[in-house]
């Protein structure tokens, strides 16, 4: 069980940390193809940036109500998804201000 919590602990921490990779990745990736620019839709009906938000406040949360601090990095985690929050809602601005 304590293995299954660190694991998922780890998989958590290294997804905050690596989302701003990914979401540039995706980015160029769909401009490259041409295809949309990110609006792809899931069978949600919402785009993978609205996706990411909502996966990102349950990570804070997760953080948050955790009652150790993940060796030292609870704090860091927690302003790292704030910052990824607030990075993917300035794109979404962008976009829509944008008319895309």
């Amino acid at each position: 069980m304590r293995t299954s919590l660190l694991n998922r602990r780890s998989a958590l921490f290294g997804a905050a940390l690596a989302l701003p990779v990914v979401l540039q990745t995706g980015s160029t990736a769909t401009a490259a193809e041409g295809k949309g620019k990110g609006k792809e839709k899931g069978k949600d009906g919402e785009g993978p940036l609205h996706r990411a938000l909502k996966e990102l406040k349950e990570a804070k949360a997760y953080l948050e109500k955790a009652p150790h601090d993940f060796g030292g990095h609870k704090h860091q985690a927690i302003k790292d998804v704030e910052a990824a929050h607030a990075a993917i809602e300035k794109a979404l601005e962008f976009e829509k201000k944008k008319g895309a």
